[in-house]
């Protein structure tokens, strides 16, 4: 009996994703293989972030950089599997595609909270008020002072 090689098959279509910030993305890419018993299957990532990677078994794995937030990628994978005793073709293969969206993070600043400080007459009060924002990618922050009132104690 002659063994005819069957292809290997990637998920069609495969959904596109969006992610915020350098938050992780795992995207399971796994091929089925029809063939019995079934063929070795081997995953290339041949289009895709520089940072992006596929293992043995189809899963992409993916965390953006700073600099690639905001943007869109196109991830492309290209399944193959190997049956030497086959008759037809002894590789054969599947490709599919998809695109992220990385989206930026606006989550605003945050100021320490501060306390109330008693200041003499005619002395310069100093304050460390240093703002903290993980925006990503990092956004421009501007310090205003306000007035809020004086309180004078007697």
């Amino acid at each position: 009996m002659n063994e005819i090689n069957s292809p290997p098959q990637l998920p069609h279509p495969q959904t596109d994703r969006t992610t915020a910030g350098t938050a992780t993305l795992t995207v399971t890419n796994t091929a089925i293989d029809t063939d019995i018993p079934a063929n070795v299957l081997t995953y290339v990532l041949t289009t895709g972030p520089t940072n992006a990677s596929i293992d043995p078994n189809g899963i992409i794995t993916w965390t953006p950089t700073i600099a690639q937030v905001p943007g869109v990628y196109i991830l492309t994978t290209v399944v193959t599997d190997t049956n030497p005793a086959a008759v037809n073709a002894k590789q054969l293969s599947d490709t599919n595609s998809f695109t992220v969206t990385v989206l930026p993070v606006h989550n605003g600043p945050r100021l320490p909270a501060q306390a109330d400080r008693p200041v003499d007459e005619m002395t310069q009060l100093v304050v460390t008020n240093t703002a903290a924002d993980n925006d990503c990618p990092a956004a421009q922050r501007q310090l205003s002072i306000a007035a809020a009132g004086f309180r004078r104690d007697h």
